[in-house]
């Protein structure tokens, strides 16, 4: 709920800069455009970071917790995954999170996007998956959990 919560306040973040700055090539507006538009595999690896940079902004603003920003590897390797796969809605990453359940070799972009990210595609641990997850959105680890 949390992570949909940032998500939302990124993307009216991006409309507000639309609105105020008019037409440009602001990454964070021209990704909160794509996103708003069901286009999210359409997101370039500088949007993708622009995106990251600013939830993790966010998140940080409201608890004083920090995160690693993505790196120009990460984000590109996240766009790429998006486009590969066809993510462009919020049920496409739910398609595609249903299929890395039961068939994760049917997955284009999953070695290139676990490289960017040092993990192991291979590795069953769902708290990998997290990892990934709080890089890419600058979210703290969870107590407890590995990885």
């Amino acid at each position: 709920m949390r992570l949909l919560k940032t998500g939302l306040c990124v993307v009216l973040m991006a409309c507000i800069g639309l609105a105020a700055g008019g037409c440009g090539t602001d990454p964070l507006v021209s990704a909160g455009l794509k996103v708003a538009n069901n286009q999210i595999s359409q997101l370039t690896g500088a949007e993708i970071k622009a995106l990251s940079d600013a939830a993790m902004a966010l998140i940080n603003s409201q608890g004083g917790q920090t995160g690693q920003p993505l790196t120009d590897a990460q984000a590109a390797a996240v766009a790429n995954f998006l486009l590969v796969n066809g993510i462009n809605t919020p049920e496409d990453m739910e398609r595609v999170s249903q299929q890395a359940e039961a068939d994760p070799t049917s997955l284009q972009g999953l070695d290139e996007l676990a490289a960017a990210f040092n993990v192991d595609p291979n590795d069953p641990d769902p708290y990998v998956v997290r990892h990934v997850f709080e890089q890419l959105f600058g979210l703290p680890p969870v107590e407890g959990e590995g990885a």
